[in-house]
């Protein structure tokens, strides 16, 4: 059943990340092919982000108040509203209104997919299964690789239109991901299926047995407000890494390459993720998540000061691997680090606030970006990304230094 659930929780993974790369990663190369500039397209990327933000919490609330059964729910529903707004775009043409609310509200519901894809996991662990969140991870950075390897050279020959028949392929598989997930869930639990949470899980941080009870976000942020702190670094961090992931195209073909290069160096950036998010489980027994925030967040300025010096295609490629340690690496520590410090009743809301800061930090990058773009061009854009990286780490070592010492039982 292990296998079974942790297979099956990968395709998830590996499902969304492929249509991330498609909607997200080919976005600047989508809309700037449809008649939109730089400034347009970091508008619309920036309201898309607000959008999710604003849903995110109310989605949370949803899913923390359900039966065990509404995050999948909620899951589909999603995935559905983006088959039919994505199915919409193929027949629209140049540059719209109806294309421009379309595309975003597209981005605005695949990023608030995001926190849901990340918190199943504990779900998933409430039957007594182990899930290796690193691996099933990593699943999503290798067809991330791999779809983005070819996008580039589709899109060279078919056009830009072919991105949302692309991403309408996906989607079905996203959708069949979650269904037969869920399946092996209910088995997991028991014949009878999950009932409503009511008992403490295993490990979690309540000393006595009792009902669950409910808490709201003020509660919340009350509760966690050393999160908060944190969250302001995570900002800045994700500022800096929605720069290059965003405006890629636009990188690419400044120093000389084209689409093809996009998706290939997507690809590179995908691939070296691999390594680490497999590995992490086995890091993860050595090393505190604590420490791992720390080593990735100045993994990140490495990252972006490389980005913003090269001169060359090539240069660019070799960039990449310095992103081993950057995003691959903070990702799954900031889903441990949250299930370390936060009780069951906290869960979905904890991984919301990590995906809403991470939202943020994609809005403010799209619009800031979008801006130094027209008026600075690409070089500018870097150097802004590495600075970014510089004030995000700062804030993360001076929060956490001195907090390894903490225990898997230790609230902020």
């Amino acid at each position: 059943m292990q296998r079974k659930l942790n297979l099956h929780y990968g395709s998830i993974h590996g499902s969304y990340w492929m249509y991330f790369g498609v909607l997200g990663g080919f976005s600047s190369v989508f809309l700037l092919a449809k008649g939109y500039s730089n400034s347009e397209i970091g508008l619309i990327l920036a309201l898309a982000n607000v959008v999710a933000v604003l849903i995110q919490p109310f989605l949370a609330e949803l899913a923390d108040r359900g039966r065990k059964s509404t995050i999948f729910i909620i899951m589909e529903t999603i995935t559905c509203i983006n088959l039919i707004l994505s199915t919409v775009m193929i027949f629209l043409g140049a540059r719209s209104w109806l294309l421009t609310l379309a595309f975003m509200l597209c981005y605005s519901l695949m990023m608030a997919n995001q926190p849901f894809v990340n918190a199943v996991n504990r779900r998933l662990e409430e039957t007594g299964v182990k899930i290796a969140f690193g691996a099933c991870r990593s699943v999503g950075s290798m067809t991330f690789a791999v779809i983005c390897f070819f996008l580039g050279s589709v899109v060279e020959k078919l056009g830009a239109t072919a991105l949302p028949v692309i991403g309408d392929a996906v989607l079905i598989l996203i959708m069949v991901s979650i269904l037969y997930t869920y399946r092996t869930y209910r088995e997991a639990a028991g014949a009878g299926g999950p009932e409503p949470r009511s008992a403490k899980r295993a490990g979690s941080h309540d000393h006595v047995a009792a009902p669950t009870q409910e808490i709201t976000l003020r509660e919340f942020i009350r509760d966690n407000r050393w999160f908060l702190i944190v969250s302001l670094g995570t900002l800045a961090i994700f500022i800096a890494n929605s720069i290059p992931n965003t405006y890629m195209a636009q990188l690419v073909t400044s120093i000389g390459g084209d689409s093809v290069d996009v998706g290939r160096i997507f690809a590179v950036l995908a691939i070296t993720e691999v390594p680490t998010m497999v590995l992490f489980d086995r890091i993860y027994r050595r090393v505190s998540s604590v420490t791992m925030l720390i080593v990735a967040a100045i993994a990140f300025i490495v990252w972006l000061g490389a980005c913003a010096a090269v001169s060359s295609v090539g240069g660019l490629y070799l960039a990449q691997v310095v992103h081993f340690f950057s995003f691959p690496l903070f990702l799954p520590a900031m889903v441990r680090f949250i299930d370390e410090n936060m009780r069951e009743r906290e869960a979905v809301k904890g991984q919301t606030l990590f995906t809403v800061t991470v939202t943020l930090g994609n809005m403010l990058a799209s619009l800031i970006g979008g801006v130094i773009l027209d008026f600075s061009g690409a070089h500018i854009l870097m150097i802004t990304g590495t600075l970014a990286a510089a004030i995000g780490a700062a804030i993360i070592i001076v929060s956490l230094k001195g907090k390894t010492r903490w225990s898997n039982n230790t609230r902020f």
